[in-house]
């Protein structure tokens, strides 16, 4: 091969969850959807690099990696080049990432990556995987960042669409009449650091505290989702945004809730979305709103008045997967 030559290029979306999170840990189901915004990677032959491996990001810059201890200098990078290397891409070769998810989001970044970066690997060695093999050995990624990641941004960002998730043995894709044409997501990252682990433990806590109170919560969640399923299949997006401000609610009911997602939920109500909710852990983070698309402009500058740090990205449902180019 000649210097710098492509060898394979994958791309993957991004994700929201739409409803469903924490409640999902205690076996209830969550429903989660593809976005527009995408993770592109290309693998590249370069003889240039003497055996090293070199990753490459806009968002994290570079590193060349030459042997294992390297991993330990590059904190952003080193779990790409560790899943690289597991899916037997050896030197001279070049990992290029392009993302439009923007990281720390709760947007699934790296789980978009790590599925990307493996259809590209595999089909760098003629090798072509789908749906749950694809799935597993992307899920090697995710584990490098996250330790024990549910699997859900994986799985959205390998099969695409909307999927009703209970586990990584227990999902399927779901049928939606909603139109892109009809309905943008506005994703609100609000700017308040999110703390992840301190919101998990705490509605873990908490259940234990107050099991039977805690219990109805979870079962009111569950059938929520069930009734979204629904919507979703009628192609009802009003309904979906009703259903969303209940799942806010169940959600700042076991505390993980922020002043600024208050903010957010309710003036974008306010000013015409359909509705709104936390998406991702809580406590910080970012908020998802469902909005016609004629007032989406509207919802957009009101709510950066109403939170002036935040950032707003818009997205569409996307019903593509993973692509191998």
């Amino acid at each position: 091969m000649e210097d710098s030559k492509v060898r394979a290029r994958a791309s993957a979306p991004g994700k929201v969850i739409l409803f469903g999170e924490h409640f999902v840990v205690r076996g209830k189901p969550a429903i989660v959807s593809a976005l527009s915004l995408r993770a592109h990677v290309s693998v590249l032959r370069d003889r240039s690099l003497n055996g090293c491996i070199r990753i490459l990001s806009r968002e994290y810059g570079g590193f060349t990696f030459c042997r294992e201890e390297d991993a330990k200098a590059s904190t952003h990078l080193a779990p790409y080049y560790q899943l690289a290397r597991s899916l037997g891409i050896e030197g001279d070769c070049e990992v290029r990432i392009e993302s439009e998810i923007p990281p720390g989001s709760g947007l699934g970044s790296s789980a978009s990556t790590s599925v990307a970066l493996t259809a590209a690997a595999l089909k760098a060695r003629g090798l072509e995987l789908c749906g749950r093999e694809l799935i597993e050995k992307a899920m090697l990624g995710e584990r490098a960042f996250h330790g024990k990641p549910s699997g859900i941004d994986v799985v959205a960002a390998v099969e695409g669409g909307f999927v009703l998730f209970y586990s990584l043995d227990r999902y399927h894709k779901l049928t939606s009449r909603v139109g892109i044409d009809d309905v943008v997501f506005l994703i609100v990252d609000t700017g308040v650091p999110r703390r992840t682990r301190d919101a998990v433990l705490g509605v873990l806590e908490r259940y234990e505290r107050h099991p039977g109170l805690f219990k109805k919560v979870y079962d009111a969640a569950e059938e929520l989702v069930m009734e979204a399923v629904s919507c979703l299949k009628r192609g009802d997006y009003v309904c979906l945004g009703e259903l969303m401000l209940a799942n806010h609610g169940l959600l700042s009911s076991i505390g993980v809730s922020f002043l600024e997602a208050e903010k957010v939920v309710h003036t974008a109500r306010m000013h015409g979305a359909l509705g709104g909710k936390i998406t991702g852990a809580g406590m910080g983070g970012s908020v998802v709103l469902i909005v016609e698309a004629s007032k989406e402009e509207r919802v957009r500058r009101e709510v950066l008045k109403e939170v002036p740090g935040a950032r707003v990205f818009r997205a569409l449902p996307e019903s593509r997967g993973v692509s191998v180019d």
